[in-house]
């Protein structure tokens, strides 16, 4: 069984991209997480809906449309943390900056306070129907603006250090699974570590291939769906699956111009910054992405740096420099770092240059030592020649000309002319996120450079909303009869820029706050107790239980009951809630002893009149994850200090690392930050030993490196209001979202060069008919997409004959629509009761062992809410007191339902008996079967294709196509018994099966 589901994305202006594919027993496979710019929580009622019962995540891609949910996904949705995650290295490295700069960048992604509801858990047969809490009450008045606690940086990295790494081209079999599937990871383009994900389980071969580019670009390769030197698709890899989840995106179906290539793009690109940014000495700012295809258009225009002296070296007019290149995002220089790390996943292209920056490195040894005994050469032109022989030693990512700008009084100093750099430029190149130009820096240098008629915008990505899409529209209704590299002049238009920003709650507001947070903290601890007790369909849940099943002997007298056990020894904590007793939906709930760990600032508990278990501190063992191999391993346990993306310390560095924790201030329950004053010590002073004494995580790691000649320096004189640690200090805090709106005239250019790396529709109807799929689903596209490649593919599979059947079937599926995609074959999952399978009488058969079964089907009844076991009753009495019964979502039912092969009457199976024929069951190798004989003392030889001479007298023919096996008698094999011999012989390696139980 197969049944596809879109969360987001399947026919959609959106870019957001959740699919969910359900399998046998109950298994589920979510692939990305995504998001899009405007970050409504509205996206993703669906994903909570189905999160307690997915059994594992892929993701595809390092972008916001992939995987821009996770971070929050793992921080507001219990136990979504828990599901085992699979990745590339790059998706996970790239995908922990974006998420980190996407959440210090714009309070809007942020998410506002919304009420929790009732979960519509999905009906699945591994997934008993809990009841779970009813919803809080409605929020109060002024609430809408309030915001939730974003995931800061180290819960990001906490997070994605769980993620699992897989390699291009290695299956790896997932065994804890009720039925183990197998997955592959293959290179997808378009982005550093995409991913074509292929899930094998039983019968079913599914290929997800979405957002993927066939051609190569400058810094990674192309989709793996072709052969290397071929232009055919191998049937081992990606070949004829069963089914194919494939994007409809195609960039060239709106384009008012024609599409362009690889290199037309690059000459696009280069023109329009040679004329804005040297001509004219104005400002071009190219709105991508933050550490995906921003890496295509970084590694470009360094290289065009390096080669070409006008643009990096040469003194213009007025004695200024060139044309400046500058990278703005909060991750800037520890992106650089990550793709350093990343050499192996690149493009040819980048590895040979790699080796011939290496290379010179070691010729460049040589030459310093003659430099240094020659000094007569003028000071200019040895600054000249080091400068050259820095550019020629560089490797392939190590930026020279490109200056990465992080914060944003470096980008008002870098305008208003303070910034702290070698020369004034020419003119700038500014490459900052986000292509919506909704987040970001790229909105603020939007609203500096927008009213000058030198400057430029690029669009390198068609947005699905706001600013980046209001400018697509003009670019693509006014572009007629020009080029790319000419663009659009906009006169005078009025744009509304909505800045928004994340405010403390004060007074009145933070009373209300508080007292609708505590019920709302409330329902989701007794809502993750519940899914913890139930878990995700088909895992090995990991984290705590109740020790349900080992309790001492005084546990079954009366008075044990949890409800009835001790008092707590806290005023303070009474005038809150009486221990134990959480506030659920304006009720308290008790809970006993377990307070001590699930309750929050209550640390004791008067168990003098508790007896058995309930007077002993609670213990909530970890369920250990094994497997045939043994228990699993962390692999976060294991990732070296430069995989996560931290600097390694070493020498007095590290003497103080290992001593700061001892100044901090113990206060129970907490630890004190590193920003925070240490005791008895100005601020003063500790900033002065900022760089001693704190860790080298998030941004912070990029603070202690040396400056480079021409590199931007950031200065830290002046208090920052947009620095990390104050940014952060604010995401615990009660708050609300102020909008404000500036309004500004646009008199610049405009223009759209596609570097967004996707397929096209050229591609996919060369390509599709290569892959040969029994089954295509189209999603991750609009309406006009999704519906011009299916009508495409189903004239290309068009039945040649009236009565013939459709060579593929093709769906286009609506958010939400159940799509049943299962390998059209006779073959069915039965369950065997306990009464057949102790009247099973098995065979070997080489490495197998078969049985005949003779048997009546049945249908199973689902269990009902009500028919949980006594035990898992009890974990649930906490919620009964407001409890809203969970009604399963209407799939499929045969799917759903279990079949079961149970003992059939005994007359049917005597009368079923009678009319059996004996079977052979087998499959015999001649080389096997000579063998067999020699021992028996018969002398067997090879006589031609498939054919064994025993004796002189009995052939032994194996037909090639049916494998049908002939004992032929060629004279004189009845004489002693030969040919009843070989006959025995052959009969020995087969099984027969004769008639029932």
């Amino acid at each position: 069984m197969f049944h596809f589901i879109s969360l987001l994305g399947a026919q959609s202006e959106s870019a957001a991209c959740q699919s969910l594919l359900e399998l046998d027993n109950g298994i589920r496979i979510l692939i990305d997480v995504g998001w899009d710019e405007t970050f409504e929580l509205e996206y993703l009622k669906e994903l909570e809906r189905y999160a307690p019962t997915i059994s594992l995540i892929l993701l595809t891609h390092p972008t916001l449309s992939h995987l821009g949910a996770y971070a929050h996904a793992c921080k507001h949705i219990p136990g979504f943390r828990s599901i085992p995650t699979y990745a590339t290295f790059p998706v996970i490295s790239l995908g922990r900056l974006l998420l980190q700069d996407l959440y210090l960048s714009t309070p809007i992604s942020h998410g506002h306070l919304l009420k929790l509801d009732a979960l519509t858990i999905p009906a699945s047969p591994a997934f008993s129907q809990p009841a779970l809490p009813a919803p809080t009450p409605a929020a109060p008045e002024g609430s809408s603006s309030w915001l939730l606690n974003p995931p800061t940086s180290a819960e990001i990295e906490s997070f994605f250090n769980r993620i699992i790494q897989l390699k291009y081209s290695q299956p790896h079999p997932i065994t804890f699974l009720p039925s183990p599937i197998t997955i592959t990871a293959y290179s997808a383009g378009h982005t550093l570590g995409g991913t074509i994900w292929k899930v094998t389980h039983g019968q079913e071969n599914i290929v997800h291939a979405v957002h993927w580019n066939h051609s190569k670009d400058h810094h990674i390769s192309g989709a793996a769906f072709l052969q290397p030197n071929s232009q055919t698709v191998s049937t081992e890899t990606l070949g004829k699956p069963s089914a194919l989840i494939c994007s409809s995106t195609q960039p060239d179906l709106d384009l008012p111009l024609p599409p362009l290539t690889r290199r037309t793009r690059d000459e696009a690109l280069l023109a329009t910054i040679k004329r804005v940014a040297w001509e004219n000495g104005g400002t071009v700012l190219i709105s991508t992405d933050s550490v995906a295809r921003v890496l295509e258009i970084a590694y470009f225009l360094e290289q065009t740096w390096r080669k070409d002296s006008t643009l990096a070296g040469i003194r213009g007019p007025n004695g200024r420099k060139g044309v400046g290149l500058y990278m703005a995002g909060r991750r800037g220089k520890r992106l650089s770092k990550a793709v350093g790390r990343m050499m192996e996943w690149m493009s040819d292209e980048v590895l040979k240059a790699l080796e011939a920056s290496e290379r010179l490195q070691e010729e460049s040894k040589a030459k310093a030592q003659e430099q240094k005994q020659s000094r007569k050469k003028g000071k200019g032109k040895q600054q000249n020649e080091e400068a050259a022989q820095k550019v020629e030693t560089a490797g392939p990512f190590d930026f020279v000309h490109l200056q990465i700008l992080e914060k944003r009084k470096s980008i008002e100093r870098l305008f208003d002319g303070s910034l702290d750099i070698s020369e004034k430029p020419l003119g700038m190149v500014i490459l900052a996120a986000d292509k919506s130009l909704e987040w970001g820096f790229s909105k603020e240098i939007l609203a500096k450079i927008a009213g000058e008629e030198r400057n430029c915008v690029i669009l390198t990505e068609k947005s699905g909303s706001g600013i980046g899409k209001e400018l697509w529209n003009e670019w693509q209704a006014n572009v007629a009869g020009k080029s790319y590299s000419d663009g659009i002049k906009l006169e005078n238009q009025q744009k509304e820029l909505k800045f928004s920003k994340r405010i403390p709650l004060e007074g009145e507001e933070l009373n209300a706050y508080n007292a609708f947070m505590a019920d709302r903290m409330a329902l989701q601890s007794a809502r993750t107790n519940v899914i913890q007790t139930t878990g995700p369909a088909g895992i090995i849940t990991t984290g705590h239980e109740d020790d349900d099943d080992v309790s001492s002997s005084d546990d079954d007298e009366p008075d044990s009951d949890s409800e009835k056990q001790g008092k707590s020894l806290s005023a303070l904590t009474l005038k809150k809630t009486a221990p134990g007793m959480p506030l659920v939906a304006g009720q308290t709930v008790d809970i006993g002893v377990n307070v001590l760990i699930k309750g929050e600032g209550i640390y004791d508990y008067d168990v003098r009149q508790a007896k058995g278990r309930n007077r002993m501190f609670p213990f909530m063992p970890k369920r250990r994850r094994v497997d045939d191999y043994g228990e699993w391993v962390r692999p976060d346990d294991y990732i070296r200090a430069e995989e996560r993306g931290e600097d390694v310390l070493d020498g007095d560095d590290a003497e103080k690392e290992k001593k700061a924790p001892a100044l901090a201030e113990r206060i129970m329950g907490k630890k004190r930050k590193w920003e925070d004053l240490t005791p008895g010590k100005s601020a003063d002073a500790n900033k002065k030993k900022g760089k001693a004494g704190k860790l080298l995580s998030g941004s912070d790691a990029d603070s202690g490196e040396e400056e480079e000649e021409g590199e931007v320096v950031e200065s830290d004189a002046e208090p920052e209001s947009d620095s990390e640690a104050e940014l952060e200090s604010q995401f615990h805090l009660p708050s609300k979202l102020l909008d404000e709106t500036q309004t500004i005239t646009l008199n610049c250019q405009v223009t759209y060069i596609d570097y967004q790396g996707l397929h096209d529709s050229k591609t996919l109807q060369n390509l599709l008919p290569k892959i040969k799929p029994r089954k295509l689903i189209l999603i991750a596209g609009t309406t006009r997409e999704t519906d011009s490649i299916a009508s495409y593919c189903r004239n290309l599979w068009t039945p040649k004959t009236p009565r013939a059947q459709r060579e593929v079937d093709i769906y286009t599926p609506q958010n939400g629509e159940t799509v049943n995609a299962s390998v059209d074959t006779n073959a069915w999952v039965l369950r065997l009761s306990d009464t057949l399978v102790r009247q099973l009488k098995w065979q070997n058969v080489g490495t197998l062992s078969v049985s005949p079964a003779l048997g009546i089907l049945k249908i199973t009844q689902t269990p009902q809410p009500g028919d949980e076991p006594d035990a898992k009753r009890q974990k649930m009495d906490l919620v009964t007191s407001s409890t809203a019964v969970i009604r399963p979502v209407s799939t499929d039912t045969d799917a759903l339902t279990p079949i079961t092969l149970d003992t059939p009457p005994a007359l049917m199976a005597a009368a079923t008996r009678a009319s059996h024929h004996p079977i052979l069951v087998g499959d015999i190798k001649l080389p096997d079967l000579r063998k067999a004989l020699q021992q028996r003392g018969i002398q067997a030889e090879f006589r031609g294709p498939g054919q064994l001479l025993c004796d002189g007298a009995v052939m032994v023919q194996k037909e090639g196509g049916t494998g049908r096996l002939v004992v032929e008698d060629r004279g004189g094999g009845w004489r002693g018994g030969l040919w009843k011999r070989v006959r025995e012989v052959v009969y020995g390696g087969l099984a027969v099966v004769v008639g029932g139980n």
